[in-house]
């Protein structure tokens, strides 16, 4: 069934994809800190940064998670943050979602972000995948 359009119906059974509105996009932009190892990709449908090879923080359903090391993830867990899971029983080992109050505080968040690209630059680089070997042609017998 179509509404007049050249596009498809669409049902609320269709899955959707988490995409944060502008503003938590533009705070989290804010928060990374500037720095040339420091790139940023979509990932889960939104916005991600990776530094050496990894990732190192993320906006997920306007939320902000970093990788930090044992130490930091306990205190941002003390503190009211969560583990990261991407999806419900997925939690991603080494991540953490900051306290929504910590991402409103520029300065407060940025540290954190500051301090997950330090552990992240102190991982040894991540190395590039291998490439696939070339298929050779085949030849007719």
């Amino acid at each position: 069934m179509t509404d007049g359009s050249d596009s498809p119906d669409r049902t609320s059974a269709e899955p959707t994809v988490a995409t944060p509105n502008a503003d938590p996009v533009a705070r989290f932009r804010e928060l990374v800190p500037a720095d040339p190892a420091v790139s940023f990709r979509q990932m889960f449908g939104s916005l991600t940064v990776f530094a050496n090879g990894y990732m190192f923080a993320g906006l997920h359903d306007d939320a902000v998670f970093i990788r930090i090391d044992d130490a930091g993830q306990a205190s941002v867990i003390e503190s009211g943050g969560t583990v990261f899971a991407p999806m419900p029983g997925r939690a991603m080992r080494g991540y953490v979602v900051l306290p929504q109050a910590w991402t409103q505080e520029s300065a407060v968040g940025r540290t954190w972000l500051e301090r997950s690209l330090a552990h992240t630059l102190a991982l040894p680089p991540k190395a590039p995948k291998a490439s696939k070997p070339k298929k050779r042609p085949t030849t007719p017998r």
